[in-house]
């Protein structure tokens, strides 16, 4: 949360919304942002009032993103992020050669993937 909010100084944006934080137990579901630790959620929530973006968001995100990726986070499957440099053996080194396996038995011609998937897993 410091470096959060040091960015935010630092690069003096102007920041309408909050930080949402939250704490979950570890789990051993394969591409849970839970798997295998204990986990601290921080989000960035976005009120968009009239249906226009807040100045700024796009590098309040990126510079979120960059933090909390620089610390090892994981992202939320169901939250918007940038999808560059996140690869699925670097996000879960336990689970991701046996979600792998699952994957391809279920779904062999890949009708599931979508390109944020096809990105990740690197097909």
């Amino acid at each position: 949360m410091e470096e959060i909010q040091a960015f935010i100084v630092r690069e003096n944006l102007s920041v309408n919304f909050p930080l949402e934080v939250r704490f979950t137990g570890k789990d051993d579901i394969y591409l849970s942002p839970n798997e295998g630790w204990d986990s601290c959620w921080i989000g960035v929530v976005m009120y968009r009032p009239f249906l226009k973006d807040p100045p700024q968001y796009k590098q309040v995100f990126a510079g979120f993103e960059r933090i909390v990726k620089e610390l090892g986070g994981r992202p939320h499957w169901a939250k918007a992020f940038d999808q560059e440099g996140f690869r699925l053996e670097d996000l879960y080194p336990r689970t991701a050669a046996k979600f792998r396996e699952v994957r391809a038995q279920l779904d062999p011609e890949g009708l599931f993937l979508n390109d944020l998937l096809r990105k990740i897993f690197n097909e």
